[in-house]
């Protein structure tokens, strides 16, 4: 008879963001790849406002233009999964297959869900359009 032992990593959101990071720690500097500076630091600041209430907003992470895949932010926190196994400041997306986890870097566009308002007759209106913040290859954009 054989036996075997399968270990199988399964991450977890381990709490709220621990500001205290290092988020510089995956920059790319010179003669090493990684993280645009620039874009980590801005996709910090935007996850700082995110992580206020998560469920008001949605996110991409899509890189092309014109922006596309945009779901519901779920949680936002530190997450121990792939690609790290380690705590990284992350964001929780409402995917087609279930939730997903990403990297803060990984954020590419956010806006605030706009809120259903109701007229007196029950229809269903929609307050004016909010303001997109996205990222391309220029820095911060909105329209």
């Amino acid at each position: 008879m054989q036996t075997r032992t399968v270990t199988e990593r399964i991450g977890e959101c381990l709490g709220p963001v621990d500001w205290s990071f290092d988020f510089k720690s995956l920059d790319g500097g010179e003669g090493r790849g990684g993280i645009n500076p620039e874009h980590s630091a801005r996709t910090k600041d935007w996850l700082k406002e995110i992580e206020a209430d998560p469920q008001k907003y949605m996110a991409t992470t899509d890189g092309g233009w014109p922006k596309i895949g945009w779901k519901r932010v779920i949680q936002v926190g530190m997450y121990d999964g792939w690609p790290f196994w380690k705590p990284i400041p992350s964001f929780q997306l409402a995917g087609p297959l279930g939730a997903e986890w990403h990297p803060w870097y990984s954020l590419s566009g956010f806006e605030k869900m706009r809120p259903v308002v109701h007229d007196t007759a029950g229809r269903v209106l929609l307050e004016e359009n909010t303001t997109k913040y996205f990222c391309d290859t220029t820095g911060l954009t909105h329209d």
